[in-house]
């Protein structure tokens, strides 16, 4: 079988021109068409486009976070540790400037306890609520560092004054005269301590008349409150020994120059 195709055409199937439906492919040898066909295969479908399918809305993911430093809270036990410090401090300030008389009937240790004890404790667990509560460790540190200063100072300044007033009270007990009348504890004290906040204070010669007068009138020989004063000079409060003497020696001259000096000495004798 020949056909018009020019003879350029390069061998290979290719629609056969003899099949009006374009159905078969015929063999070209470059030459001539031959006898071979073979059907052609149908043009690929065109894809279709999927239908649309409804989308059903979802729930957004839940974010995670990094978690949140636990919230700062009120250390009270820090704060009541640190004023109880303060408190211990100023008390102890308070004894090394001769604010607060010593008392009689107290042991020197209570004070070392009492600064130690309560901030120094109420420190320590205020240390360990600071590890939750992210607050108050500083004050607490503050708090026993202030504890241990205070009874330590405050112990020693206590065990101090207790040791003077041990000596005042024998100073007071080995005057040999049959004049000087026995006092308590307390009440002879409580003079002593008298006298020297006198002084200290510099409350003048009056002062120091209206008090022995009114010991006087209470029972008290001259006697007595001038062995008193004598050894609260040198026990007590050795520190003001100087002015002491000074003091005495002005109030002395005082009476001298008074008209009602020789009433005032009848009282102190009687």
């Amino acid at each position: 079988m020949t056909d018009t195709t020019a003879a350029t055409t390069p061998a290979g199937w290719y629609v056969d021109p003899l099949d009006p439906a374009k159905a078969t492919a015929r063999y070209w040898d470059g030459a001539a068409w031959t006898e071979h066909t073979a059907p052609l295969a149908p043009p690929a479908a065109e894809p279709v486009a999927p239908a649309p399918t409804a989308v059903t809305p979802q729930a957004p993911a839940p974010q995670r976070t990094a978690p949140l430093p636990p919230a700062r809270q009120r250390n009270v036990v820090a704060i009541v540790a640190a004023a109880a410090g303060v408190l211990a401090a100023a008390v102890a300030a308070a004894q090394f400037v001769h604010a607060i008389p010593a008392t009689a009937d107290l042991t020197p240790w209570w004070w070392a306890a009492a600064a130690l004890v309560v901030p120094v404790v109420l420190g320590v667990v205020g240390l360990r609520r600071a590890a939750w509560t992210q607050a108050g460790k500083a004050i607490s540190v503050v708090a026993i560092v202030l504890g241990l200063v205070a009874g330590g100072v405050g112990g020693w300044m206590q065990w101090q004054r207790h040791t003077g007033e041990q000596q005042f009270l024998s100073a007071i007990a080995d005057v040999d005269s049959k004049q000087v009348q026995p006092l308590s504890d307390r009440q002879a004290l409580t003079m002593g301590w008298r006298f020297c906040e006198m002084v200290r204070a510099d409350e003048g010669t009056s002062a120091m008349t209206s008090y022995v007068l009114a010991e006087a009138k209470g029972g008290l020989n001259a006697e007595t409150m001038g062995a008193t004063f004598g050894s609260a000079e040198v026990n007590l409060c050795p520190d003001q020994a100087d002015d002491m003497e000074t003091f005495f020696d002005r109030w002395q001259k005082s009476l001298n120059k008074a008209d009602g000096a020789s009433l005032l000495f009848g009282l102190l004798g009687s």
